[in-house]
């Protein structure tokens, strides 16, 4: 807790508290009514949550066994005044005791005298069997008053009193100290690490889809449950893959279905319903960089087509190409049939282009006859479109 003064009008404190993610929607009701009641009362009171995080744990499970996991937290943070209203403030809170009392400190120092204190109210001077008091000050004198008593004396409902320790004495077992950890609690786990096993899980069986018996996610809870360990070549590719994953553009990892893994790598740790997403990374990942491969390859041939081609002959005059590689590039549908999308080289290295309504009917011919359409130019390599394209 870290106390700082308000600009004269009381003590301003500020309390962290580690949650854990589980219970965030639980804490943040209690929350809205802890600010209503601050507002009613006219307490200034703000809080703020912190993005989530891991941290390991030690401690007992349900069965008794002494465990090491992970678990998903925040921080919570409140800053309030301590109790004050018409120029009272509320020092402490005393549950009197013949053995002596239990003494809650709101502002200011713990005093000696209040653990001895005989149970009496100084507004009314009487005792009326009093089990709790309150010590009050205005700045000027301090008084011992029972909790009938306070409203009236101080215009401070007690039900106010102290309640952000009453807040915290409600969300106790919402906090990473205060879980019962004999009711199981979702573990969280290194991102990293999962990464790590998946790589050697593909590597031994390639990739099996989770709805399919065997798969790789079903593996990989298998060996959290054996306590396997990564491999080191696996955790040599897992940093390589990590590092790449992590930089890509937002659309290049949408595009390889590697942004939520991208985004819990960021994040240091993942929750076993994203388990899925890390079996199927070393997959997704090789397809990758096989597509930047051929990308590459393209990109090469392009550059030396494009080096080497030139605009052949005139357009709308037919002529003989002696051609030295035909290839089928592509092939799709319009409104009028199936499009067959051919490139011709011929002997100069100039790059002609065809696109026609049937296969042509020898793809090893040395020699064609075609009309000229058009000169364009794509991805800088000059092409000369062709039609009517008969094998010569």
């Amino acid at each position: 807790m870290v106390r700082a003064w308000n600009g004269g009008k009381g003590i301003m404190e500020t309390n962290t508290y580690t949650i854990l993610e589980e219970k965030r929607n639980e804490v943040e009701k209690k929350l809205k009514r802890l600010q209503k009641k601050a507002q009613k009362y006219d307490i200034p009171f703000s809080y703020s949550e912190g993005e989530s995080y891991a941290i390991t744990l030690k401690h007992e499970n349900e069965y008794g066994v002494k465990v090491e996991n992970q678990y998903e937290v925040y921080d919570l943070t409140i800053q309030s005044e301590t109790i004050k209203k018409d120029g009272y403030t509320v020092l402490a809170h005393m549950e009197h005791s013949p053995t002596g009392n239990i003494v809650n400190v709101f502002e200011g120092e713990m005093q000696t005298e209040w653990v001895t204190r005989e149970a009496f109210c100084e507004h009314c001077n009487a005792n009326h069997n009093l089990r709790y008091t309150f010590m009050v000050s205005n700045g000027k004198e301090t008084k011992q008053v029972g909790r009938s008593c306070l409203k009236e004396y101080c215009g401070i409902d007690p039900q106010v009193i102290g309640m952000v320790n009453a807040f915290y004495e409600e969300i106790e077992d919402c906090t990473a100290d205060g879980w019962d950890f004999r009711e199981p609690l979702p573990c969280v786990y290194s991102s990293w690490e999962m990464l790590a096993l998946c790589i050697d899980i593909t590597k031994e069986q390639g990739y099996v889809k989770t709805d399919e018996r065997g798969s790789n996610k079903a593996k990989l809870i298998e060996a959290l449950r054996e306590n396997k360990h990564p491999s080191e070549w696996a955790q040599k590719v897992a940093d390589e893959m990590e590092n790449a994953i992590v930089n890509m553009d937002i659309e290049t990892a949408v595009a390889c279905r590697l942004n939520n893994v991208q985004a819990r790598l960021k994040g240091m740790f993942c929750k076993p319903s994203e388990f899925g997403y890390f079996a199927y990374a070393p997959t997704a990942y090789n397809n990758y960089i096989e597509r930047m491969k051929r990308e590459e390859r393209k990109n090469k041939e392009r550059e030396q087509m494009g080096a080497q081609s030139e605009y052949v002959g005139t357009v709308g005059e037919r002529y003989t190409f002696p051609v030295k590689e035909i290839k089928l590039l592509t092939s799709f549908f319009n409104d009028y049939g199936e499009v067959f999308l051919y490139r011709f080289i011929d002997t100069d290295d100039n790059v002609l282009m065809w696109f026609a309504s049937s296969k042509l009917k020898d793809e090893n011919a040395t020699a064609i006859k075609a009309t000229i359409k058009a000169h364009n130019e794509r991805d800088g390599v000059k092409q000369t479109i062709l039609t009517r394209v008969k094998v010569a």
